[in-house]
């Protein structure tokens, strides 16, 4: 899936966090992803993501 949206024009960021550490009371894995039109977005706004989602 994040190939596809790269392919059409799309900035994704992804990350794997636990729910745990924001308050779920389950300790799980959970894939988070974030995209953004290349377009409309600088890549400076987007790196400076990796500090929200490590």
């Amino acid at each position: 899936m994040k190939s596809r949206l790269e392919q059409h024009g799309c900035l994704i960021k992804d990350s794997l966090i636990d729910a745990l550490e924001y308050g779920v009371p389950q300790s799980r894995e959970r894939a988070i992803a974030i995209g953004f039109k290349s377009n409309l977005v600088p890549m400076e706004s987007i790196d400076g993501l990796e500090s929200q989602f490590p």
